[in-house]
């Protein structure tokens, strides 16, 4: 078993094992990154989602008037700072919660298209973290790694906010998982009470909202 697989393991308190669930993907090659759904069905009171809203905007015309998301504001730049400052409240999210513990992700980004990435990022720095954290993955041949430095976290999560670069980040001693997602929400894993309010108190502090998940 690798580091990553023991890791996620601990995340059900050895109660259970996803990689051997009936209903798991079994052409799928990932643990987690493909099998969210098993986990909120399996802990939907332990699934949150992050999201700008405290609840769901059940009219698609009041939630389009409001809604920003990057492929809508890649060519606004008035549209595109709105997206920036909500994008930044994720990032100061992620960071906090880096600080205070191991992080790991698992992501698509060995086999997303390199120019779509160039794109989206716009950004040399930033582009050179993605080619060595790419050559990380293929030299292991894997599409997990620890994430040790903080601007690695911080692209993969402009990647997956920006709907590029599917990733599952995995907070391992604070058990909780965060998946990439669309429209500027991410669903959520939280293994324990404590872990639950530290990320409310820091989603709350930065203008986020937690909310139950509901398919």
């Amino acid at each position: 078993m690798t580091k990553f697989e023991t890791v996620v393991k601990s995340l059900w308190n050895e109660e259970w094992d996803i990689s051997i669930d009936p209903n798991r993907d079994s052409d799928s090659s990932t643990v987690l990154l493909e099998h969210s759904e098993i986990v909120f069905e399996k802990f939907s009171s332990q699934s949150l989602i992050i999201d700008r809203f405290p609840r769901i905007i059940e009219d698609n015309f009041k939630f389009s008037a409001l809604n920003v998301n990057f492929s809508m504001v890649e060519d606004k730049q008035a549209l595109k700072e709105l997206y920036m400052k909500e994008e930044e409240k994720y990032q100061r999210l992620f960071k906090l919660l880096w600080a205070y513990d191991s992080v790991w992700v698992e992501t698509s980004l060995r086999t997303e298209n390199a120019e779509r990435i160039k794109e989206v990022l716009h950004d040399e720095t930033k582009e050179r973290r993605v080619i060595t954290l790419q050559d990380t993955l293929n030299e292991g041949d894997t599409d997990y790694l620890k994430v040790d430095h903080v601007a690695d976290l911080e692209v993969l999560l402009e990647l997956g906010l920006r709907e590029t670069v599917s990733t599952v980040f995995v907070f391992e001693k604070l058990k909780i998982c965060i998946w990439s997602n669309y429209d500027l929400n991410m669903p959520a894993y939280i293994g324990n009470l404590d872990s639950q309010e530290l990320l409310q108190t820091i989603a709350t502090t930065e203008g986020l909202y937690l909310r139950p998940f509901i398919k």
